[in-house]
């Protein structure tokens, strides 16, 4: 992926390198509070070439999709509250200590579930379906300027996505456990600020100019 170079001499001038993400979280059992998933994404760095780099800001964006349950093992009708669920994702850069989360989250406020029949065997569970529910977040790493030349050289560098845990949480008897699955998509916007380096026509311009500049100073003080 190429980087839109567009600036002239001493203006500040923008780059953006823009990735879509594409990853998938999928917890569809009971109470699922499964590892992260990591995905590394491959990034176009700085070409010194360009100019000089005064910037570098990371930004995650992501849009969750959640589908969310809870189940009733109690014989009787059991009320919930204060159902809400979480989807982080983190974002890696380099160096690896410099890290942000976007948490989506989603508010399924309060309901019922139905009864349930634990003397069956196997024992059934009472089911509530909770309406799919979407969510965004976006999270932003400055770079310091210390650390620019881990960006530049020309060549790629990656950075890490990690899917954190997906939690799916409410008020309620013990008899009753939320879960669901969620599906998030997102992408990483990359923007270099740099001073563009100057053509060397306009190097040249300007040696001629301070040149005429010089010869009409010579002729004023042979006159």
């Amino acid at each position: 992926m190429g980087l839109a170079a567009t600036g002239s001499i001493l203006l500040a001038a923008q780059a953006k390198a823009d990735l879509t993400l594409p990853y998938t979280v999928d917890y569809s059992s009971i109470n699922s509070l499964a590892g992260p998933t990591t995905t590394e994404v491959s990034v176009p760095s700085f070409s010194p070439s360009l100019g000089t780099l005064t910037g570098i800001t990371i930004v995650l964006n992501t849009s969750d999709t959640v589908d969310a349950h809870v189940l009733n093992s109690d014989g009787v009708v059991e009320s919930y509250s204060s159902a809400t669920a979480s989807a982080p994702i983190q974002i890696t850069a380099l160096p690896s200590s410099l890290t942000s989360t976007a948490t989506g989250t989603a508010s399924y406020g309060s309901g019922t579930v139905p009864a349930g029949n634990p003397e069956s065997i196997p024992p059934s569970y009472g089911y509530a379906s909770l309406p799919g529910a979407s969510t965004t977040a976006s999270s932003t790493l400055d770079v310091p300027s210390a650390d620019f030349d881990l960006y530049e050289g020309g060549g790629d560098y990656n950075l890490t996505i990690n899917t954190g845990i997906f939690n799916i949480t409410g008020t309620g008897s013990s008899y009753l456990n939320f879960g669901g699955d969620a599906t998030s998509t997102g992408n990483v916007e990359v923007t270099y600020d740099y001073v563009a380096a100057p053509e060397p026509s306009a190097l040249l311009g300007g040696f001629g100019i301070l040149g005429s500049m010089a010869a009409m100073a010579w002729r004023k003080r042979k006159q």
